[in-house]
């Protein structure tokens, strides 16, 4: 991520604010940067985070809303339509800075991409060097104090700055705001009488680093001193434990665990922030790939995470998932090779292990990402090869028009009435438990089961859709998922779930999930979808053991693609689609 005193300070800065307002730029910075006219031209689209880049006569500047969550706009050419474009503009607006020659935006998006890779080089030098130090000092005998001492000795010389790493015992004699930051209830960084304070790591309490010294400390400084501090955590994190190697191994384990949640929340900036010292630059390529590999029967995932660790590329994240201990995921940047190229030989190596591969998808997706390597996973499984990359079919809500859209705005209309904060956070929270279930979504993403069962019940109230009844469960998972629509929709009182399916776009999801499966699996997977997905009942129907219904749902998952005997959301599209291929009515009173 490119800090914007990288753009606007220093000596050579490229850049300079237009209008009164447009100077109070966020410390997130920028993640990218983009022509304008390529974006505009795709709808804004991925716009999130970039700085764009426009011609003075692009048409669009300065009319009301344009490319909100935008890190800020570049007008070239004429400053006088910058300073008219800076007034409405919800995102801040910047020229040229003096000296700079560009004549035009394809000049200047050159020398700006030319100063995000020199910054991004600058960034990883110090995150290696910063790492190449905490490996040092692990590897000297003694306590973890020394070790942690000896950092901040280290960071001190790099800032320029005294620098102490005090243990979260002693955080309180800091001050109440150091207390709450050593125990994760605020966030840094935390300004102190002539310093200031951060504190970053896997587990609260956390060690805090403190930075002494009355200036002004740049976000390139801050995020320094938060990378120092997740360092220092998994130097003191655990220090009773005996064995100095065990200790960072665990807490290195947890912090991967921590980027891959933070990922799955869309938190990019935590997640960065958190991944930087362990993967530099993995997140500047703005895209990548998941894949999930797993164990062959009976074999260790030590080993299997050992064998994709030693053949995956260093910019690439690897999890022990935090869901299933028979997996490994893997996350890949766009342009760092192809990531089922990559694990082919580690798949092979060993009879039984298998592989899903994602398609490459923006990090903020990285959720979608996740699901797709499931959907390949359970794919991979009745293969030759035992790998296999997404097909790219999508889920049932991108496949639905407006009609559908209408029908979500019906069912989520009530939430208008809620805060919005509030609300996005039901609806992101609600997203991923209606999928993964409470408990794997609590471990994807982070957050507590209780809490997230506790977001389930209030959107249940608020939609009146009882997520325990598997029907009403699909619905309010489908409206979820259709809520965040690119345009607002109105609400059409009195359309029904069936009606807002009835689409041919709809029936061809559900055909390319359903037809494949031979009507063995068929029969039994619809018997058990119309039972509410309760063995017993279905065991009865069919005449069949336990067993062989378990078997038999277990093929009915690679061919569909659908993991819906482990998750519920997965279970809600294969409900869905086995009424639009008529396998299985809509039962009495659905909504």
């Amino acid at each position: 991520m490119l800090e914007w005193e990288d753009l606007v300070a220093g000596p050579a800065p490229l850049l300079r604010a237009a209008g009164a307002a447009a100077g109070a730029v966020g410390r997130s910075g920028v993640q990218r940067v983009l022509l304008a006219r390529e974006s505009a031209a795709a709808g804004w689209a991925g716009a999130a985070g970039a700085l764009l880049v426009a011609d003075a006569g692009e048409t669009w500047l300065g009319r009301p809303g344009g490319p909100v969550g935008a890190a800020g706009i570049v007008v070239v050419g004429d400053d006088a339509v910058a300073e008219r474009a800076a007034r409405p503009s919800a995102v801040p607006v910047f020229v040229p800075a003096e000296g700079v020659r560009a004549r035009d935006a394809t000049a200047l998006w050159g020398l700006l991409l030319a100063r995000c890779a020199d910054a991004a080089a600058d960034r990883a030098a110090r995150a290696e060097a910063l790492v190449a130090e905490v490996a040092r000092g692990a590897a000297e005998s003694g306590p973890a104090a020394d070790a942690a001492a000896r950092l901040a000795r280290w960071c001190a010389d790099r800032l320029g700055a005294p620098v102490r790493i005090v243990p979260p015992s002693a955080a309180a004699s800091l001050g109440t705001e150091a207390d709450e930051l050593a125990r994760g209830r605020v966030r840094g960084p935390v300004e102190l009488p002539g310093a200031v304070a951060v504190a970053a790591g896997p587990r609260t309490p956390r060690p805090v680093v403190v930075a002494e010294g009355e200036r002004a400390w740049s976000a390139d400084q801050l995020l320094f001193l938060e990378q120092v501090a997740a360092c220092a955590a998994l130097l003191t994190w655990a220090a009773d434990v005996g064995a100095r190697d065990v200790r960072l191994t665990e807490a290195e384990r947890e912090l991967r665990i921590a980027a891959l949640q933070q990922l799955m929340a869309g938190d990019l900036v935590r997640a960065g922030r958190t991944v930087e010292p362990l993967v530099p630059g993995l997140l500047a390529a703005g895209a990548g790939a998941v894949a999930i590999v797993e164990c062959a029967p009976g074999e260790s995932r030590s080993v299997l995470y050992r064998a994709v660790d030693s053949v995956v590329l260093r910019r690439t994240l690897t999890v022990r998932c935090p869901v299933s201990d028979r997996q490994v995921i893997v996350i890949h940047p766009a342009g760092a090779g192809a990531l089922d190229e990559l694990l082919g030989p580690v798949v092979s190596a060993v009879r039984g292990r298998s592989a899903g591969v994602s398609a490459v998808t923006p990090w903020p997706r990285t959720a979608a990402a996740y699901d797709g390597a499931l959907a390949a996973l359970a794919a991979a499984r009745g293969t030759a090869g035992r790998i296999s990359v997404h097909d790219g079919r999508g889920p049932l809500s991108e496949r639905l028009g407006a009609r559908a859209r209408a029908w979500a705005a019906t069912v989520t209309r009530p939430l208008l009435d809620v805060p919005f904060a509030e609300r996005e956070e039901l609806l992101r929270l609600g997203e991923q438990t209606l999928w993964w279930g409470e408990s794997a979504a609590a471990r994807l993403v982070g957050w507590h089961r209780h809490t997230l069962a506790r977001r389930l019940d209030a959107l249940g109230r608020h939609t009146g859709l009882d997520p325990a009844d598997p029907w009403q469960r699909a619905a309010l998972c489908l409206a979820v998922r259709l809520a965040p629509s690119p345009e607002p929709v109105a609400p059409v009182p009195g359309l029904t779930l069936a009606r807002a399916l009835d689409e041919p776009e709809a029936r061809a999801w559900a055909r390319s999930v359903i037809d494949p499966l031979p009507p063995e699996l068929r029969r039994t997977l619809a018997t058990w979808a119309a039972h509410g997905m309760r063995p017993e009942p279905a065991v009865a129907a069919l005449s069949l053991s336990r067993t062989t219904l378990y078997k038999r749902l277990a093929r009915a998952c690679e061919v569909t693609h659908l993991e819906f005997t482990r998750y519920p959301g997965p279970a809600a599209e294969a409900l869905l689609a086995l009424h639009l291929t008529g396998d299985v009515p809509f039962p009495q009173g659905a909504p």
